[in-house]
């Protein structure tokens, strides 16, 4: 997703109800109904697709 790079995010963890895989490898790949925990400023996560 280059979400670093395109948004100057840093994703923490991605997952699921209770399980959650904490500071993912870049390659790891999303799955539907993945939740995503990120880190930036307010301008940058404004700037995300919906």
């Amino acid at each position: 997703m280059r979400l670093r790079s395109d948004y100057g995010l840093n994703v923490l963890a991605i997952g699921q109800s209770q399980n959650f895989d904490i500071n993912p490898k870049p390659d790891r790949r999303l799955h539907q109904n993945d939740v995503l925990v990120v880190i930036g400023t307010k301008s940058d996560l404004d700037r995300l697709p919906l």
